[in-house]
């Protein structure tokens, strides 16, 4: 196909050729190749100017699938676009004349009423103050977003979870709360029940129960010396 490209078309191409590159290409036979790029395949038919990714059957303008098995073949990309988007085509699109369009004022009145626009209906629901947000779009733009980024644990420095469900971490929280609970402190209570007899609250340790007995002791003895 002889001619250069309009530049727009031209500039499509040369962006098309550049990820080219980073296509894998695979010959299947009958001017068909299978194409892997980013980890996904396309199949690419030369003959009948087609790809999987239907961007060069509906513009007719070869993808970055089609212009790497292109150049694999060592023909010319401007062989496979379009004979339309030739800078000679173009302008002999626009060879014959543009006939002039005057204002509406000076249109012809006929005896029709004008064509309206259709009434606004109200929606019933709320109207909303949001536009449609795209589903790879962030919520908040001005927030960083952790999704894809690796999660380190400050306390063993290891990847996959950090320190509120390391095993490590817990292990420390739950040894300096032993710490913190010495074995010599007993707690005691005291007191006195319906019928009077005084009841004695103590820890497990042999000191705790042996203090209790004490105080039993002399709780009993002056109860018997007040009656």
């Amino acid at each position: 196909m002889s001619g250069k490209l309009c530049p727009k078309i031209q500039v499509k191409v040369d962006k098309a050729g550049v990820k080219a590159i980073e296509c894998l290409l695979m010959y299947s036979g009958e001017g068909k190749y299978e194409v892997d790029y980013r980890q996904q395949r396309f199949v690419v038919n030369l003959r009948n100017k087609t790809c999987g990714c239907k961007k060069w059957d509906i513009s007719c303008i070869p993808c970055h699938h089609a212009i790497s098995v292109i150049l694999h073949e060592g023909s010319k990309i401007k062989a496979y676009v379009d004979h339309c988007y030739n800078i000679e085509r173009y302008k002999k699109s626009y060879e014959p004349i543009i006939h002039p369009v005057p204002s509406m004022k000076q249109w012809i009145q006929t005896q029709y009423d004008p064509v309206d626009p259709p009434l606004e209906r109200c929606h019933p629901d709320r109207p909303k103050r949001k536009r449609k947000r795209d589903p790879t779009e962030p919520s908040n733009p001005y927030r960083f977003s952790k999704l894809g980024t690796d999660i380190k644990c400050s306390v063993c420095k290891k990847f996959g979870y950090n320190s509120r469900t390391c095993a490590l971490a817990k292990k420390k929280k739950s040894k300096t709360s032993s710490k913190g609970k010495k074995k010599g402190d007993v707690t005691m209570g005291a007191g006195t029940n319906k019928k009077g007899v005084v009841t004695v609250n103590a820890g497990t340790s042999g000191q705790a129960t042996a203090c209790g007995r004490l105080a039993f002791a002399g709780g009993a003895t002056g109860t018997g010396a007040a009656a």
